[in-house]
């Protein structure tokens, strides 16, 4: 459908996050498969978006943009990055996250391409409708994919998205094979056979609630220590700002031999496999990339109630979900798992299957490359 088409994917850094693995899947099936010319771009220095690129065979740039409190500066940028796009010539913006989609949304027409698709990749809590930059940018965007519903259901209420422009394609989620196996991640992280081991994969940001789950694991420690049973919690993602508080938490709550922060992974399919259990904890989500790779690892999830995750779960997830913040109901969730490791296991196969039939990487390429097609059969400005 889309070979020889140029498509460019703009995003908001090049480091490694949720929304970047997504479009690096989808670039990487868009120019493997569909035959399309792909382009990544990134806004800000090199990061582990750009080594994917390079060992993907995908070009990339980045860019340098960074918006200050004048306007007529701010101008002359927003034209300097249009000048270098129309150089380009794509066919299609692909954006991603909400500072490209509002970029986009501004200068689509003026780079030249036929058409430009939003990608809400969260639940709107970085969008604000009552800034008429967003509001502007989001009526002159053609095109809207979400990968949630109620992310979807707030671009329509919010933003005036008419349910024709939009489409809700959740994530897919393809783990690549282990680098290492489960018993050499095991030494890795010190822990023995029988230890119990949770993992929460997440970057350290205001998004991401390590917090409450370090609380709980002091309760999980206390509780699985009474039994004769050693508790290990893996904390995997870079520092996008608060991991220092977490360590000055794990530290306070003195649990330094039972709480490994390790910084980002890229074995992460090695990681989960040497793991019991995976814990997440936010206040919002769309659909949440780590649930999923746990998931799809066979692993039990316990985590934070949002709407995100409960879409992710599916209708049985209601055992596995404690209210924002509640340190103590998410330690008893993962007592549950620790106490009974067959109904952990049991668990984990369900979740592994649905990760099969709902998310599979497959249907997310599919239905997203069919929806560029039709946004360019159908483009109406």
């Amino acid at each position: 459908m889309l070979a020889g088409k140029k498509l460019l994917f703009l995003l908001g850094n090049l480091e490694l996050g949720g929304a970047e693995r997504q479009a690096l899947l989808l670039a990487r099936h868009l120019q493997e498969q569909e035959g399309a010319k792909v382009e990544v771009w990134g806004i800000g220095e090199r990061g582990r978006v750009s080594d994917i690129c390079e060992a993907s065979g995908i070009s990339w740039q980045q860019i340098h943009l960074q918006f200050g409190t004048s306007s007529a500066a701010n101008l002359l940028k927003l034209l300097a990055l249009t000048g270098k796009m129309r150089c380009v010539a794509p066919d299609v913006l692909l954006p991603y996250t909400w500072f490209p989609n509002v970029l986009c949304g501004l200068i689509w027409r003026f780079v030249g391409c036929r058409v430009s698709i939003w990608n809400q990749r969260d639940s709107g809590i970085s969008l604000n409708p009552t800034r008429a930059v967003h509001r502007f940018a989001a009526k002159l965007t053609p095109y809207f994919i979400s990968n949630s519903t109620h992310a979807a259901a707030f671009l329509m209420d919010r933003f005036g998205v008419e349910r024709e422009r939009l489409a809700v394609i959740p994530n897919g989620v393809r783990l690549d094979p282990p680098r290492d196996d489960c018993h050499v991640w095991r030494l890795r992280l010190g822990v023995a056979g029988n230890d119990f081991v949770g993992c929460m994969v997440a970057n350290f940001s205001e998004l991401k609630d390590h917090g409450t789950v370090v609380r709980a694991w002091r309760l999980v420690v206390d509780q699985l220590a009474v039994r004769g049973q050693r508790a290990v919690l893996v904390l995997a993602g870079r520092d996008d700002g608060t991991a220092s508080s977490i360590t000055s938490l794990i530290r306070e709550l003195d649990l330094e031999g039972n709480v490994c922060l390790l910084g980002a992974v890229d074995d992460v399919a090695g990681l989960l496999a040497s793991c019991d259990i995976g814990v997440h904890c936010s206040e919002h989500e769309g659909c949440p990339n780590a649930v999923l790779e746990e998931m799809a690892a066979g692993l039990p999830v316990v985590a934070s109630d949002n709407d995100g995750v409960r879409m992710v779960l599916g209708d049985s997830a209601g055992p596995f979900l404690a209210s924002h913040q509640d340190a103590e109901g998410i330690a008893r969730r993962i007592l549950q798992v620790a106490l009974d490791r067959g109904y952990g296991a049991r668990v984990g196969k369900d979740n592994q299957q649905r990760i099969s039939n709902r998310f599979s990487f497959e249907t997310m390429c599919r239905e997203t490359a069919q929806f560029i097609d039709h946004a360019l059969r159908n483009h109406f400005y």
